[in-house]
């Protein structure tokens, strides 16, 4: 969760065997990165690391709730490095969207809002100037899932010979405020080909 387990972890991960170009011979991840320190995520970007994101965590919280105690705990400072998934992004890490909540229900709304709008569940933002975009973040839902779970080949892309796992939302996400984004619906999903769900018909 905090800087100081990214930075040991980080270390870590830099004693494994790398390939000529310093990258980790195999995949790691670290799952969270509540705070993180940015000269860290350079250094776990240059060794190919992933970063595992729980992209609508700040919808759990009202801001100040969550803050107030941030801030007595690490201070302003160390706060402004907090759900930092532009580092992430910009040095080089894979980030795709999962947690170790056993109780977490996807959402792709809320993940917008929060991920790339960086809105608490009041709608008050926090270090705007880390969040994510829109592309990036779907991204991280697909491609960058597939690749942590080294099954890129087969998911995370529309391409031929892959398996078809599609779903349709209700609108279109690129033409949409992040702050109306919590109640984004899925219209139909696919899986393998076959369509598992649709809200027409189901109404």
């Amino acid at each position: 969760q905090g800087d100081g387990a990214v930075r040991r972890t980080v270390a870590l991960y830099a004693s494994l065997p790398r390939d000529e170009h310093g990258r980790m011979l195999r995949r790691h991840a670290i799952t969270d990165l509540e705070n993180s320190d940015p000269t860290d995520l350079v250094k776990f970007g240059k060794l190919g690391g992933i970063c595992e994101v729980y992209p609508q965590i700040l919808t759990l919280d009202r801001r100040e709730d969550c803050l107030s105690m941030m801030r007595r705990q690490i201070g302003e400072t160390r706060l402004l490095h907090s759900w930092n998934r532009r580092g992430m992004e910009d040095s080089g890490c894979t980030v795709c969207c999962g947690t170790d909540l056993p109780l977490l229900i996807p959402s792709l709304g809320e993940s917008i809002y929060s991920a790339c709008g960086g809105y608490f569940d009041d709608g008050l933002p926090v270090n705007e100037v880390n969040t994510l975009t829109l592309v990036e973040l779907l991204c991280a839902w697909t491609a960058g899932g597939a690749y942590d779970l080294m099954r890129e080949d087969e998911l995370g892309t529309l391409e031929v010979g892959k398996l078809a796992d599609i779903c349709v939302l209700d609108r279109d996400v690129f033409d949409l405020d992040y702050r109306d984004a919590r109640d984004l619906a899925v219209d139909m999903t696919m899986s393998d080909g076959q369509i598992v769900f649709d809200r027409n018909k189901e109404a």
